[in-house]
């Protein structure tokens, strides 16, 4: 058996406890062992050199985690970038309508007012209005 078989077997448990631990997920964490224990066969001509060949294993399993967690970063800013440019672009097109057509979408769309009720939402919105303006200007 060679040495990275031999490390394997003996710290198998350890890495899937450690990638438990990170992930929070059974198969998150195994599919992180078993990439980790990929990386490690693909050098597997060091092994028998190492001192500490747990400290490596787990080292690669922490790189690769990092790794995954910068892609995930990335992946996350890239999507609020095209989240806050769709918002500019609904920001401008609501601007370019007329009033009254902004309202009614405004109060479809984020007061979720049914278009049954929508007259007598704008009259309450209206008659509100009125008792908070000084009587100067209802006049």
């Amino acid at each position: 058996m060679s040495a990275l078989e031999l490390s394997i077997q003996r710290y198998a448990a350890d890495l899937r406890r450690y990638a438990r631990s990170l992930l929070g997920n059974l198969d998150a964490a195994e599919a992180l062992v078993q990439e980790c224990l990929g990386e490690a066969a693909s050098r597997s001509h060091v092994w028998s050199r190492l001192r500490d060949p747990r400290a490596s294993l787990f080292a690669i399993m922490h790189s690769l985690y990092t790794e995954r967690l910068k892609a995930q970063h990335a992946a996350n800013w890239s999507n609020a970038g095209k989240a806050s440019v769709e918002l500019a672009e609904l920001d401008d097109a609501l601007a370019q309508l007329p009033p009254e057509e902004r309202e009614v979408v405004l109060l479809i769309g984020l007061d979720a007012v049914s278009y049954t009720h929508l007259d007598v939402y704008k009259r309450q919105s209206l008659i509100r209005l009125f008792m908070v303006l000084p009587p100067s200007m209802t006049d």
